[in-house]
């Protein structure tokens, strides 16, 4: 057996070794990579585009999003540490669903009603996710031992691009066969909201599986409750403000990709899922190696290193108007974003007590919420204005 093979078949035992419920977990988090990081992401925005709205109100739609999921990413930390992180994952994931199909439907819903529908349902939508996420990294955690952690977590991290990919591809390529098949017209928003819809339905088998997992046991919950002790501010305002800014160059890079490829770059749908796949697919290998490169680095010097490899991905689409230059801007801010925000996890998650996780998790990804508003809210009129 060569080196790599072995690789291979340890890193499948690896996975096998892993407890039922967290196999059940990652079940959710491939159903929430194909249908809301795939899918969802890359059609939404030019299903607003076909339904008339510009740069401006993508900017707010974006923003409403972000700013409703730092608004409910601290409450979803208390609901948490009140109750567990389990059922409150489940309520997340249901209310995301929620959320998809009414989006999905904004076509049918008369003129004069649609921009109040888009705003309460997208504000939902994240009312939800921030149940989900900010809840399932605590669960994660208790579900592992400190020698799996950095496995399952690198797991997870590979699941969500590999999904992602699955769900870009497809989603590329649905709105053309629903114009082929159904015969609407290639600007018909109805050609979006049949694959968006089909996102919403896709996540219930994820539902289905966190319902299957089982709750924290009663001793974790009871050291839970001895371990919490005075909220540690020392602690969770740092990872705060390093979490928002981290977040800036992100979004400035993937909020308005899929726009500034249709209306600018004038790249077919097929080209914009085939580049953000590629994306999720080269994510999907990175993390495959994480645990290795967690090891040695640690935890904060591997989210550094990944930190400024990002920003540094945004340089191309900056410098040149090309939808290479664009795609090689947009993979690698999707690569660094996935790769260091796993280890900056694992690592706020272990500079707190057990009873603090979820309320850590959700400042971090609050200030995350508040770092992806601003820019997104800002953005849409900035590039209205000024190209």
């Amino acid at each position: 057996m060569t080196a790599k093979s072995a690789a291979v078949a340890e890193y499948i035992e690896s996975f096998f070794r892993l407890s039922r419920d967290v196999r059940l977990f990652l079940v959710s988090v491939m159903a929430s990579g194909v249908c809301y990081m795939g899918l969802y992401f890359l059609l939404i925005n030019l299903y607003l585009l076909r339904l008339g709205y510009g740069l401006e109100f993508i900017g707010v739609f974006v923003s409403t999003g972000a700013f409703s999921f730092a608004i409910s990413s601290l409450p979803a930390g208390i609901v948490g540490r009140r109750f567990g992180s389990r059922r409150p994952m489940i309520f997340g994931m249901v209310v995301l669903t929620i959320g998809l199909g009414m989006l999905a439907l904004t076509a049918w819903v008369p003129a004069a009603w649609r921009t109040a529908w888009l705003i309460f349902f997208c504000g939902l939508r994240e009312f939800g996710n921030a149940f989900y996420l900010v809840n399932s990294t605590p669960y994660l955690m208790s579900a592992t031992t400190v020698e799996e952690r950095d496995f399952a977590f690198s797991v997870r991290g590979t699941l969500t691009p590999v999904a992602g990919f699955l769900g870009t591809l497809i989603g590329g390529f649905l709105p053309r066969l629903s114009e082929a098949y159904i015969g609407w017209s290639a600007d018909d928003p109805l050609n979006y909201m049949v694959p968006l819809l089909l996102s919403s339905l896709l996540l219930l088998p994820g539902i289905v599986a966190l319902c299957a997992t089982r709750e924290v046991e009663a001793g974790e919950r009871a050291r839970e409750v001895e371990e919490r002790g005075a909220m540690p501010l020392g602690l969770l305002l740092p990872i705060a403000a390093v979490s928002g800014l981290f977040v800036v160059a992100a979004s400035a890079g993937q909020s308005f990709y899929s726009v500034y490829m249709d209306t600018v770059l004038q790249a077919p749908t097929e080209l914009i899922g085939v580049v953000a796949s590629s994306g999720q697919l080269m994510t999907a290998a990175l993390m495959l190696l994480a645990p290795a490169l967690m090891a040695r680095w640690g935890h904060a010097g591997t989210f550094v290193r990944g930190g400024l490899c990002m920003g540094l991905s945004l340089l191309p689409m900056a410098l040149i108007s090309h939808w290479l230059a664009a795609g090689v801007s947009t993979v690698g801010v999707v690569v660094m974003m996935t790769f260091s925000s796993t280890a900056l996890m694992v690592f706020h998650q272990g500079l707190v007590p057990v009873g603090w996780r979820p309320a850590m998790s959700g400042v971090s990804l609050m200030a995350m919420g508040v770092g992806w508003g601003i820019v997104s809210s800002g953005g849409g009129y900035f590039i209205a204005a000024f190209g």
